[in-house]
């Protein structure tokens, strides 16, 4: 999954929700839907595209990963 991470994300919704509160909570919900062994991979826009959590990594190890991630960067993301 890719979660950007860039200044805008910060910006609120009429319910004083960033939208990187709303895009980590869909996140979370939708993992949690999947069985507990199925792997995810975290793709955050930090530095240009940075893996945050790999195939090693727990479905609990991801969720925190989500959890703890942090908009502060410009997007730069190379196509």
């Amino acid at each position: 999954m890719l979660l950007d991470t860039s200044a805008s994300m910060n910006q609120r919704t009429s319910t004083n929700m960033s939208l990187l509160d709303i895009a980590k909570a869909g996140i979370e919900q939708m993992v949690l839907r999947f069985p507990n062994n199925l792997k995810f991979l975290l793709v955050t826009t930090r530095n240009g595209g940075t893996l945050e959590s790999g195939w090693h990594d727990s479905q609990d190890q991801f969720l925190a990963k989500v959890k703890n991630a942090v908009a502060r960067d410009l997007s730069n993301l190379a196509v």
